[in-house]
């Protein structure tokens, strides 16, 4: 049988699964064949040496669905030691569980010596391990049947617990007693969510009755693992499949550890079900979930899916988030996105993206109390838009101090994230007109051109403390900016006073 692979970003998958597992028989030829040879060099060089030499983990599972591996797994009844004995170059980087990263001149492998484990107290790693010889007993410890699969390149595939049957029948189990392994480690129960929402699985009644039981125990993760697992599952192509997790407690749990939101579980995986997309950026992801905790934590309903697609009208977004200023408040957002401990650069470009949005739906939100808008009424008048988009860029490159490339980019993907949120279809019709504003603002006129702005003048000159209202001291300010850029033309102090005492006279 010929293996087909497209590309679809970035990764490699058959046209059929299904088809895959049904079809391929797994043989150590048509295998051989899909491992690169850095990887089987490795293995040939163990069993040359006289050890046992076993592809295992995601590797298999993957290789199995028609999916390249990110990264291959060796298990081998060799001590630590011994394997360093055999390559020039090994990092010690799991020593304590006889992990050594073997440095090949095109990849790096993690070889594992076989083990079992003890106990885990503090509810993430074991207490102690102990090394093995016989790769059944280093299976038996895994998480789930599709991960505890392996293949030898004289002995084929090994599975023992049934991880073939449970992938052609979509099906996630853990190996033994579901709630011994989700105990065991706190975070399989999170690794369980992305691998359904990943792979096109549904978990077993066991799986579900566990976390329902046992969901507290996540609690004792650290956020770091918890950020890592939702930056995977934040893009997963089958973001439905977190229907089969509503009401167990685990995702509001989540958004309570890390955000402090509290959320109905039933409502926050049913905004996340339409809101996860596989086409999402980093930035994009973050902005997606913390969007989706503030929606769910004011909505009273679970939204409803059409077609994989959020079904929900702009006025029950603003009836559900009846506190949207709240939300634009860049303090707020700023605490939000600190307690997801993301990069400064992905921190600064996920608030960018949160005040597009926020911006954009309060504009929105006016024009809906003010005028009785249909999609006749929407009318491609692209200076308009564009001057309105400016002021919004202009903002929000000032507030996270990024330049004004940076800001057109984020306004894109800040467009994208409101195309998920979003089914008024005036709305939608004018999203498309400002997306391909923000794609072609370089072919618009000088006067949406978007500069960095510095005023010879400040909020706590002078002029302004006869002003009560400071807010009208904002107002001021972003009159003398806009007056600036519209003259094109350097202004002196005394010149934007000038100006100031006229308005201040009106």
């Amino acid at each position: 049988m010929i293996i087909t692979y497209l590309r679809v970003k970035n990764v490699y998958a058959l046209m059929s699964i299904r088809a895959l597992a049904l079809e391929v028989r797994l043989t150590s030829e048509n295998w051989f064949s899909l491992v690169p040879e850095p990887v089987t060099g490795l293995l040939r060089c163990l069993n040359q040496a006289g050890y046992e030499a076993w592809l295992v983990g995601g590797c298999v599972r993957d290789m199995f669905l028609g999916i390249v591996p990110d990264d291959y797994d060796v298990a081998t009844d060799a001590r630590p030691d011994e394997v360093c004995d055999l390559f020039d170059r090994c990092l010690e980087t799991g020593i304590d569980h006889g992990t050594v990263t073997v440095m090949l001149p095109d990849m790096s492998i993690e070889v594992t010596t076989y083990r079992s484990e003890g106990s885990y107290s503090d509810g993430r790693r074991p207490d102690s391990v102990r090394y093995e010889n016989d790769i059944k007993l280093d299976l038996a410890r895994r998480d789930f049947t599709i991960n505890s699969m392996a293949w030898h390149p004289e002995q084929g595939l090994l599975d023992l617990y049934g991880g073939v049957v449970d992938l052609q029948n979509r099906i996630l189990r853990c190996v033994g007693r579901a709630e011994l392994r989700l105990t065991e480690d706190a975070l399989r129960q999170l690794r369980a969510v992305r691998f359904c929402l990943t792979y096109n699985l549904d978990p077993d009644d066991e799986m579900i009755a566990a976390i329902a039981r046992y969901h507290g125990g996540v609690l004792s993760l650290s956020t770091e693992r918890i950020i890592v697992e939702l930056s995977r599952t934040g893009r997963a192509q089958y973001a439905d499949k977190l229907s089969a997790f509503a009401g167990v407690g685990l995702i509001s749990l989540i958004y309570r550890k890390l955000f402090n939101i509290s959320v109905d579980d039933s409502i926050i995986t049913g905004f996340l079900a339409g809101m996860i997309q596989p086409y999402w950026q980093q930035n994009q992801i973050w902005s997606v979930l913390i969007t989706g905790g503030i929606l769910a934590s004011h909505a009273s309903n679970v939204p409803k899916l059409i077609d994989g697609r959020l079904s929900i009208s702009i006025e029950v977004w603003f009836a559900a988030v009846k506190d949207i200023a709240a939300y634009r408040n860049r303090d707020k957002i700023t605490e939000l996105v600190r307690q997801a401990r993301l990069s400064q650069a992905a921190a600064t470009s996920t608030q960018a993206i949160l005040l597009f949005v926020s911006y954009r739906l309060m504009i929105f939100r006016t024009d809906l109390r003010r005028f009785e808008l249909s999609c006749e009424d929407v009318h491609h008048d692209d200076l308009r838009r564009g001057r309105r988009l400016k002021m919004m860029l202009r903002n929000i490159a000032m507030l996270c101090r990024i330049s004004a490339r940076q800001v057109l980019e984020l306004g894109l993907q800040a467009v994208e994230v409101l195309h998920v949120l979003i089914s008024e279809e005036n709305f939608r019709i004018e999203l498309e007109a400002e997306k391909h504003l923000l794609a072609n603002w370089q072919k618009f006129p000088g006067e949406l051109i978007i500069k960095p702005v510095q005023l010879p003048i400040r909020g706590n000159d002078e002029a302004f403390a006869d002003i009560a209202d400071r807010r009208k001291t904002g107002l001021y300010l972003e009159r003398l900016i806009s007056s600036k850029i519209h003259v094109s033309r350097q202004q002196s102090r005394d010149d934007l006073l000038e100006r100031l005492s006229g308005w201040l006279m009106h």
